[in-house]
């Protein structure tokens, strides 16, 4: 008879336990009508809350906000569904990081002016975090810290000169060097492309040599490979190359 109401006790507790999970627990949230940025964004934030925390939260798009727990909202400011949470908006180009508390509940909003700068946002938080990136890949501490999403109040965008907004951010890679881009395979490409955003940047681009004689990390084999000299009258109507020069390829193997 005692071991039978020793099971019923645990049975109750454990209900009780999963109703109490259901309702208070924590969980990202993004409207339903998102854009794929704005999915990547929240799916970053879950990756990085999880790579620090150990806590890997639930992700749940949604029509409206749920009545009940602590949550972590992702989305643009235009969407209503975070105008709901706060009246403070990302700056042009940029992002807001806020903890608003009401009615004894934490929401978080993580969100940008723009999908692409939402995604900035989701990155620029795992940066709170503890996270760092560099083009060579991620940085994260060993030591797991504790899930609080209260007291985050950041508001970031590009840096500006003469009123002017760094539009352009991003890498330029040597490809014609043995340690440049012409080392790199595919996956190292998709690996580098990748990394650009979680930096803040937008932008990847080649390094490449006109015809110089003169010049010895061109000499007189003509161009790199990705740059065409011509005359518009070399082209073809659909835009294709009819003539071109001969080209130039640095790579490990030549002699």
């Amino acid at each position: 008879m005692k071991q039978i109401k020793f099971n019923i006790w645990i049975g109750i507790g454990f209900i009780t336990l999963l109703s109490y999970n259901h309702v208070f627990a924590q969980q990202i949230v993004l409207p339903n009508n998102s854009s794929k940025q704005e999915v990547l964004a929240a799916k970053e934030v879950r990756r990085y809350l999880y790579l620090r925390t150990g806590e890997l939260l639930p992700l749940n798009e949604v029509e409206s906000i749920p009545n009940e727990g602590d949550i972590i909202l992702v989305g643009v400011d235009a969407n209503p569904m975070v105008k709901s949470v706060s009246k403070q908006t990302a700056p042009d180009g940029g992002f807001v990081i806020k903890s608003t508390v009401n009615n004894n509940r934490t929401i978080l909003q993580i969100s940008g002016d723009t999908p692409i700068s939402t995604l900035y946002a989701s990155y620029r938080f795992a940066e709170k975090l503890g996270c760092r990136f560099y083009l060579h890949g991620d940085v994260i501490p060993d030591q797991k810290i504790s899930l609080d999403i209260t007291g985050f109040d950041e508001q970031g965008q590009p840096v500006t000169k003469n009123g002017r907004q760094w539009e352009t951010r991003g890498a330029q890679p040597f490809q014609n060097f043995p340690a440049g881009a012409v080392m790199w395979g595919r996956d190292d490409w998709k690996m580098y492309i990748s990394q650009l955003p979680k930096m803040g940047m937008n932008f990847i681009g080649l390094h490449t040599y006109m015809y110089d004689p003169e010049d010895v990390h061109v000499g007189d084999y003509g161009p790199n490979l990705n740059v065409w000299l011509g005359h518009e009258d070399d082209l073809n109507k659909d835009g294709t190359v009819d003539f071109a020069f001969n080209a130039t390829f640095f790579h490990t193997h030549q002699d």
